[in-house]
């Protein structure tokens, strides 16, 4: 979903994208074709970014050869700090693309919602793992 300045009420407070593809035009040789479900390259999220943006946490790993972080998350991330944006990235060696809950970016993602008032780590009642 993409909010924009029409339609504030449909803002997320926070945002959690996990090996994303965010530049529609990435990877060159994956081509994303609108006639098949896939979004045009206008609408690729990162041409939206602005101070409005929800804060982000983005986790992707070094071994994802779909999503990588050159093409999409760290774009994304640069762009939102340009724009005053908070943001968590989280990079490291977590396995091929759907690499699900592996890699220790859940936990660090509980911790970044915990910080923002969300979930149990807000009410004091998670544990260190």
């Amino acid at each position: 979903m993409i909010a924009n300045a029409e339609d504030q009420a449909a803002r997320p407070d926070l945002q959690i994208l996990v090996y994303p593809a965010i530049d529609t035009t990435k990877p060159d040789w994956w081509p994303w074709r609108t006639d098949q479900g896939f979004p045009p390259p206008e609408d690729s999220p990162h041409l939206f970014a602005g101070n409005s943006s929800p804060p982000a946490f983005l986790a992707v790993s070094t071994e994802d050869g779909l999503c990588t972080a050159e093409e999409n998350t760290e774009p994304y991330a640069a762009r939102l700090r340009a724009v005053g944006v908070s943001v968590q990235h989280f990079v490291k060696p977590m396995g091929k693309h759907g690499h699900g809950l592996n890699g220790g970016w859940p936990e660090a993602c509980a911790a970044w919602l915990g910080a923002r008032g969300w979930g149990a780590v807000a009410a004091g009642e998670a544990k260190e793992p």
